[in-house]
């Protein structure tokens, strides 16, 4: 069924034969733009939606829901949805995430709109993203939603179970005391005259290790530091101390940007009564401060990150193909949930840590030779079935043979059996040819027939 937000899309122009319309956004001013994008918000609104009870239903990150956060490229957007696409669709049965337009809000009344070339590039950017997950969301596994109009730090201390603001200040201030001790800030102005901000520091605090942000007028702070302007248009690289990073607010700025986008997971899943679903360990450490374990987080998060790992054929299949498999094999994909579920729990129970290299070795030790072993009883009933089906044909041509060479061979094949005495080979071939199907459905009892099926198909590609 189709969505009303591609409803809309399509109608308007800016989708065509479920492609983006780039000639369509390159003629439609900002401000229809902007007026289209917030259009759909309070349909899509989270008070028109029902709590779901469903125990695989998640509230995504802002990162992980295709957010500009951490890292604004499309490319790397693209394989954000990716993973969640995957994870939706081979894993959970509802994903909600922030409506990528809903941020345009904020311009709509705005004084000083942004540069019009970024609102048309931003806009086709979110419109490839929102036309990527279009077959997860008409299927109902991904949900965007706008969020509720609630303060944040409220919700998250209600979501924690906090008292006051001590503690959600002191793991905020953590972590902006990391960013400070961590990361190695530095201005530039580069040869074109574009100012360039830079942040370099571990993986887990930056993506790729490394922030950047560029601009073609001097950054406001600088009205703070007129020195330090000074010298970087005399083609210096100024590597910014604690106390000068302190005086921007950057440090303040990246860690804040964590916490919008942990707690936008924790607000959505508090109102919709779900899980929270993130990409980032640093989100879980984060929340792990206030005593908040959740092991259905940390597990939840390290399945989504590693699920290439733990279906290595999962990268031949498009999300639309798995659905497909899914709604057909529905029994069988509870059974493979529950079962990849298990592994994972018990392979962090055995070694307390879960990475990319456990998740391979858990598919090479545990998932690959189930998968192995229900693959043999199916090649062996079917050989089976191959054999006795053999027998009967031969036994057959011989029978038919003999009539032929006799005279004896009336018109119909039916009648051929019953006048040579036949009837119970012809029951016993047509009985065989049936057991055929009766193998897969006894198969489908098996945990992981529906990795199986999953395998069958990429290998069909």
């Amino acid at each position: 069924m189709k969505h009303i937000l591609f409803e809309r899309l399509d109608k308007a122009g800016f989708l065509k034969r479920k492609s983006v319309n780039y000639d369509a956004i390159a003629h439609a001013s900002p401000f229809e733009i902007l007026d289209f994008a917030t259009k759909p918000c309070e349909v899509l609104s989270s008070k028109n939606l029902s709590r779901d009870n469903s125990v695989l239903a998640n509230a995504a990150s802002i990162s992980l829901g295709c957010g500009r956060w951490p890292c604004n490229s499309l490319s790397c957007r693209l394989k954000r949805a990716e993973q969640l696409a995957q994870f939706a669709a081979l894993y959970s049965d509802q994903v909600y995430i922030r409506y990528p337009l809903s941020d345009y809000i904020k311009h709509i009344e705005s004084k000083h709109l942004p540069d019009e070339s970024v609102i048309k590039t931003n806009f086709a950017e979110d419109l490839v993203l929102l036309n990527y997950l279009r077959p997860l969301i008409e299927s109902k596994k991904i949900l965007p939603i706008t969020p509720p109009h609630v303060c944040l730090d409220c919700l998250a201390k209600h979501s924690l179970g906090l008292k006051d603001d001590k503690q959600l200040n002191k793991a905020f201030n953590s972590l902006e005391q990391r960013m400070e001790n961590e990361i190695d800030t530095s201005l530039s102005l580069k040869p074109n005259k574009i100012y360039y901000l830079r942040a370099d520091g571990p993986e887990d605090l930056l993506e790729h290790g490394f922030s950047g942000t560029y601009s073609n007028k001097p950054f406001s702070f600088f009205k703070k530091m007129p020195c330090i302007l000074a010298r970087i248009k005399k083609g210096e690289t100024i590597h910014l101390s604690k106390k000068e990073l302190r005086k921007i607010g950057y440090a303040e700025h990246l860690t804040d940007m964590n916490y919008q986008s942990i707690i936008f997971g924790l607000t959505l899943a508090q109102c919709l009564k779900t899980g929270f679903l993130t990409e980032m360990p640093l989100h879980v450490e984060f929340l792990k401060q206030f005593s908040f374990t959740s092991p259905r987080i940390e597990r939840d998060m390290l399945i989504e990150k590693h699920l290439t790992c733990l279906v290595p054929f999962l990268k031949e299949l498009s999300p639309t193909e798995i659905l497909k498999i899914r709604e057909n094999e529905e029994d069988s994909f509870v059974l493979f949930k529950s079962a990849i579920t298990e592994a994972v729990d018990e392979y962090r129970k055995n070694y307390g840590k879960f990475n990319e290299a456990d998740a391979k070795a858990l598919y090479s030790d545990v998932l690959r030779p189930k998968l192995a072993e229900l693959e043999n009883k199916v090649g062996k009933a079917r050989r089976l079935l191959i054999k006795g089906s053999c027998r009967k044909i031969l036994a057959w041509t011989g029978a038919i043979s003999f009539g032929v060479y006799m005279g004896l061979l009336p018109q119909g094949l039916a009648a051929a059996a019953a006048f040579l005495g036949l009837t119970k080979v012809l029951a016993d071939f047509t009985e065989g040819l049936m057991n055929k199907s009766d193998i897969n459905e006894s198969a489908r009892g098996h945990n992981m027939y529906f990795l199986w099926r999953l395998k069958k198909m990429s290998r069909s590609k």
